[in-house]
């Protein structure tokens, strides 16, 4: 059973298309894998450094550009 938006978002797109591409800037792509595994780690050092709370919502501020996949 889903139980949030973001098991239902990995269970439906990034699992089923992890090496699609999902972003395409001039001459960068990123796939859906790419940009799970790089927002878990930046879930995991938010914790780790105490800036976040485990399972607590947590704003983060980011430019819109491609390259904060980066």
């Amino acid at each position: 059973m889903v139980t949030n938006l973001i098991e239902y978002f990995e269970n439906t797109t990034v699992n089923l298309n992890a090496e699609k591409t999902a972003v395409i800037d001039n001459d960068k792509e990123y796939y859906f894998k790419y940009i799970r595994d790089n927002s878990k780690k930046l879930a995991t050092y938010l914790l780790f450094y105490n800036i976040a709370v485990y399972n607590q919502p947590t704003a983060v501020f980011l430019d819109k550009s491609v390259n904060v996949f980066a």
